[in-house]
C-alpha cells in the first residue's frame, strides 16, 4: 500500500458514495416502480432478484466499510 494508492482509494470511495447517495435521493418510487412495473401488485422477478442482489452487495460494502474506519481510526489515533 503507498499513498498513491490511498488517494485512489479514496477517490473510488467519493464516486461510489455519489453513485449510492443519487439513488437513495430518488426514494422509494423509482424502486417501487421497478419491482412492480405493471402498478398491478405483481412483482417483477427479475428485478426482484436483481434488488436483492444490490442489497447483499450494498450490506457487503457498508460492513467492510465500517472495518476500514475501525482500522484507519485505530492507525490515526483519531
Amino acid at each position: 500500500m503507498t499513498i498513491k494508492n490511498i488517494k485512489k482509494m479514496t477517490a473510488d470511495a467519493d464516486k461510489q458514495y455519489q453513485i449510492v447517495n443519487d439513488l437513495v435521493s430518488e426514494g422509494l418510487v423509482p424502486l417501487i416502480d421497478i419491482a412492480y412495473p405493471q402498478h398491478d401488485g405483481e412483482q417483477d422477478a427479475e428485478a426482484v432478484a436483481d434488488m436483492m442482489a444490490l442489497r447483499q452487495s450494498a450490506n457487503a460494502l457498508a460492513k467492510a466499510c465500517n472495518i476500514l474506519v475501525d482500522n484507519l481510526t485505530d492507525v490515526i489515533g483519531d
